[in-house]
């Protein structure tokens, strides 16, 4: 069963070059998109699809530091950053800097802790009982999500020209939330 262990997703992290790391997180927020709202499934914001562009189109240098900057502020300045979605792109962006290892695994944590979360609330889970926290953890939802964690670093880490193609397959996966 896979877990998510911070310590050891960075130590995998910094062992990327840091247009893979950003690519990884990027990767995190976009299967994270349906997820903006929860548990309501309002449609995601212009200013969040507005971040998630130019992340990808920063990943790739087609533009400037200072527009990511601006749509990180938009962000910060009319969602709630603690939503999971929001808070991943955040994260995302802020794997561009020097702490990028850290962000990118915080935004791996937050679609780690979406799913969790959903599991948790869906199965109506007490966490009282022996063994509970296991039983969200198994779960096929939370351990796919896991899974494509691990996918991704084994593919960027093979070589970071896979960013696109991690990319892609997160903005596929990241639009649709997960059916308990």
């Amino acid at each position: 069963m896979l877990r998510y262990d911070e310590s050891k997703l960075i130590a995998r992290l910094e062992a990327l070059s840091p247009r893979a790391r950003v690519a990884f997180a990027a990767a995190c927020a976009e299967r994270l998109r349906a997820y903006f709202g929860y548990p309501n499934s309002p449609p995601t914001p212009r200013v969040l699809e507005g971040a998630l562009e130019a992340l990808q189109r920063a990943i790739h240098k087609e533009l400037p530091d200072a527009t990511l900057q601006a749509a990180v502020d938009a962000c910060e300045a009319s969602l709630d950053i603690d939503d999971d979605a929001v808070a991943a792109v955040l994260y995302a962006c802020g794997a561009q800097g020097s702490e990028s290892a850290q962000a990118a695994a915080w935004a791996a944590r937050r679609g780690y802790e979406a799913r969790d979360r959903l599991v948790s609330e869906a199965l109506d889970v007490d966490f009282n009982l022996e063994r509970a926290e296991q039983r969200v953890l198994g779960h096929p939802i939370v351990q796919a999500e896991l899974q494509q964690q691990a996918n991704d670093l084994e593919l960027l880490a093979a070589s970071s020209d896979q960013g696109p193609t991690v990319l892609a397959r997160a903005r596929q996966a990241g639009n649709t939330r997960d059916a308990v």
